[in-house]
């Protein structure tokens, strides 16, 4: 006969910690209050309580899915809309409630919001940008509005499916935090590399020019048949080759001179068809570009450092091709003479004009006490400008 089997009674710790932890499990298998749309609350069949989402004036394309009010379905877009969705959002409390933050997952999404009050009169809401607090305040009763707005020309990642939230944070902790999603898949039938054109630092005087290969993507009967309307200051020619059995198309574009110093951006637009022959929305190229000066100084100042960086050099050079330029002279101003030594040389030329000059200012000692600023004023011979100022800054330790 087998002797009797003692269990052990667990120590009083121990099973007071099991209790605890049977006593959690259940509430953290659900979902929190507020983390979607619909309430813990509405979920259980009791009252929803502090920010509620209204369900949706649409259906989802989907007819086997149930409908889900913090969601919405776009479904399969072109590359170069511009799509738009509104989430209302209605406070059921007896007192306001501000819309703390609201947070995008993706650079592509701007959100914005509004509210409506019993009265049918209409608040905008801050704007959403990084950093914005206490965008809106809703009072009760009141319809809030969240405009979901997402360019597709920013979405990353193409040719498969997406799944976009906004994060909504209040100060209500019936509905702290809510999300809402939305899906869509857009279709981009070409690939862009790189994906535009980007000039950098072109002088106003001449303009430049760039380049991209442009692919059709497998699973897409779409082809590229001409170029759209050009802007005035921009010109572009289109080509294509074959490459392993596969027309590749050559895009060679840039900006005309004369041009305004500054940011540059245009858009080009490509002519596409389909496999029957139908016009499809154009494919948008971005086209960008920094309008500078004919020279080109680099760093653009001088930055000194007692005992740490006692002398810097910067480079002058000419944006012009084949352009060459002489600096025959550097002065300062009367109050910053005898701190400091200059060294004028050419890049690439012993002697005469040259495309690019290296500039090296030195401290000499004794170091001032306090900071300097100034400018170090270069005499020029067959440049743009006669005479280029260069600022200096000097930092004692």
């Amino acid at each position: 006969m087998l002797p009797e089997m003692i269990v052990p009674r667990p120590p009083r710790r121990l099973a007071l910690v099991c209790a605890l932890l049977a006593a959690a499990l259940p509430s953290a298998c659900s979902p929190p209050s507020g983390a979607s749309a619909t309430s813990a609350g509405a979920r259980s069949g009791a009252e929803p309580r502090g920010l509620v989402i209204l369900p949706p004036e649409h259906p989802v394309l989907d007819p086997d899915l149930p409908p889900r009010d913090y969601y919405h379905d776009f479904g399969r877009v072109a590359t170069g809309q511009v799509l738009e969705h509104p989430f209302f959002l209605r406070n059921v409390e007896d007192v306001p409630i501000t819309i703390q933050r609201v947070n995008p997952s993706c650079g592509c999404t701007v959100p914005s919001l509004s509210c409506t009050l019993p009265s049918g009169e209409v608040i905008e809401g801050k704007a959403i940008v990084p950093g914005a607090e206490d965008v809106l305040v809703v009072p009760p009763n009141a319809v809030a509005r969240l405009s979901v707005r997402i360019d597709t020309n920013l979405v990353k990642r193409k040719n498969t499916d997406q799944l976009l939230g906004i994060t909504i944070q209040t100060d209500n902790e019936e509905s702290f935090f809510l999300q809402v999603e939305v899906h869509l898949f857009v279709e981009q039938p070409f690939n862009m590399v790189p994906n535009g054109i980007d000039l950098k630092r072109i002088p106003w005087s001449v303009g430049g020019t760039g380049s991209m290969e442009i692919a059709p993507v497998t699973g897409y009967s779409y082809r590229i048949v001409g170029l759209g309307p050009l802007p005035a200051d921009v010109h572009a020619e289109l080509s294509e080759r074959e490459v392993f059995g596969t027309v590749v198309y050559d895009l060679v574009a840039g900006l005309d001179p004369p041009l305004e110093r500054g940011w540059a951006a245009r858009t080009l637009e490509l002519e596409i068809e389909d496999g029957e022959g139908q016009p499809q929305p154009p494919l948008e190229v971005g086209l960008v570009a920094l309008v500078t000066d004919e020279l080109d100084v680099d760093p653009v100042r001088f930055v000194l450092v007692e005992k740490r960086q006692a002398s810097h050099a910067v480079t002058v050079r000419s944006l012009v091709p084949g352009h060459a330029f002489e600096i025959l002279d550097a002065q300062f101003d009367a109050d910053d003479r005898g701190l400091f030594d200059v060294a004028v040389q050419p890049v690439g030329a012993s002697d005469g004009p040259a495309f690019a000059w290296t500039v090296t200012l030195s401290l000499r000692e004794p170091y001032p006490s306090e900071q300097r600023t100034g400018t170090l004023k270069l005499s020029l011979a067959g440049a743009e400008v006669p005479e280029l100022e260069i600022p200096f800054v000097f930092h004692p330790r």
